[in-house]
């Protein structure tokens, strides 16, 4: 019965494999986080922006730049406040 030899070189395999897999789904999670972070500072920059914006500023802006302008003038007041999904 030569298939029933145990090889010790499968169970090698297998956890290379395994090895392989938590790798991935670390660096996975790694760039998932800088991405956030990237993401976060962005829109911080964005915020400021807007917040330092006069009325010329505004006159300029798309529907989208303007509901994002009111969305941290508000948050400036104290108010709680988000842009709807634009479609």
């Amino acid at each position: 019965m030569e298939w029933a030899k145990f090889d010790g070189g499968i169970i090698m395999d297998i956890m290379n494999l395994i090895v392989l897999y938590l790798s991935i789904v670390v660096a996975s999670v790694y760039l998932i986080i800088i991405y956030q972070a990237n993401r976060q500072k962005r829109l911080r920059q964005i915020e400021e922006r807007l917040s330092l914006s006069g009325s010329r500023d505004i006159d300029q802006m798309d529907g989208i730049e303007f509901e994002r302008y009111l969305v941290v003038l508000f948050k400036k007041q104290g108010y709680q406040s988000k842009t709807c999904t634009c479609i």
